[in-house]
């Protein structure tokens, strides 16, 4: 393995490269000039052509100071305080309305709250065809009729009873 240094004088260096137990290492003092360098590194490999990669290498003057580093002084806490506290009322008003709907789809029917529905908007119980409410039983599930339940994982209808008179 080779090193090529070429200055931005137009001089140039080979500089070979020696493997320790930290990994390859050249020893070079070549870089005193400023201005755009080119390093160059070629490997070679028994049985395979040399191959070489090279970078340009930036070195500034001497003089030249880097561009200061601008550090903030303004405290993080307390915009962290609000983030943290707001990001808490957001999971806990999540929490509760995943809870909610939890529960709303848990409860059996007939419980807390589980009312009828007037006569006149519950299911008539007569056939197709006959008017409703002569001499017809209206049932009452306390659901709209269009109300349909999951129970046990299996889709039920709500169901009428049968006309005993067909």
């Amino acid at each position: 393995m080779s090193l090529l240094l070429g200055g931005p004088n137009g001089e140039r260096a080979v500089h070979p490269v020696t493997r320790t137990a930290d990994g390859w290492v050249v020893a070079v003092d070549d870089i005193r000039t400023p201005g755009t360098w080119r390093v160059g590194v070629t490997v070679l490999r028994d049985g395979l052509p040399p191959v070489t990669d090279t970078h340009l290498w930036p070195v500034p003057d001497g003089d030249s100071t880097a561009t200061p580093v601008r550090v903030s002084a303004a405290p993080l806490r307390p915009a962290l305080d609000r983030s943290a506290l707001a990001f808490g009322v957001a999971a806990v008003v999540g929490v509760v309305i995943v809870a909610g709907w939890w529960w709303r789809r848990r409860r059996p029917a007939g419980r807390d709250g589980d009312q009828s529905l007037p006569a006149d908007t519950a299911a008539p119980a007569g056939r197709l065809g006959e008017p409703v409410g002569v001499g017809a039983e209206v049932v009452s599930s306390g659901r709209p009729p269009a109300a349909r339940r999951l129970r046990g994982g299996k889709f039920t209808p709500h169901r009428r009873p049968r006309d005993p008179n067909p």
